[in-house]
């Protein structure tokens, strides 16, 4: 059985527009829960546009089968200045969720393969953006 990790939240160094949420096997809902809540207080404490990474390569299934009703808390009351969510990695039906999140206009939210595609992803779709004022939903 692997070792347990954490999910951690966190700014990226190199990307300072953005805000990493990085799953492991293993998380509970719990634990998901405060990641998330960490990632809302970090995009309200910055005063410009952000984009949010969900980098979900080593966690390849959720906890349980409650992930749609879930992902609905977890995506409640973001702050304004999310711009873009980017899922990273993932199995198909962690790619399905985010996909009906999208399609019901929940989040705006795309996908990317590596975690270097999804920082290129944010940091072009930030500069598009820049001074038009699309956000979250």
């Amino acid at each position: 059985m692997p070792e347990h990790k954490p999910t951690t939240t966190f700014i990226d160094p190199q990307h300072p527009n953005v805000i990493v949420i990085e799953f492991a096997t293993g998380n509970t809902w719990g634990e998901i829960f405060a990641a998330f809540d960490e990632e809302k207080r970090l995009a309200q404490e910055m005063s410009r546009p952000v984009g949010i990474i969900m980098d979900i390569r080593h966690a390849p299934d959720p906890p349980d089968n409650t992930t749609l009703g879930r992902a609905q808390q977890l995506f409640r009351g973001q702050p304004l200045n999310i711009k873009l969510w980017v899922l990273c990695g993932g199995s198909g039906f962690s790619k399905v969720v985010a996909m009906i999140m999208r399609n019901a206009k929940m989040v705006n939210m795309e996908f990317a393969p590596t975690l270097d595609s999804a920082f290129a992803l944010i940091e072009t779709r930030l500069a598009a953006n820049a001074g038009h004022g699309s956000g979250s939903k």
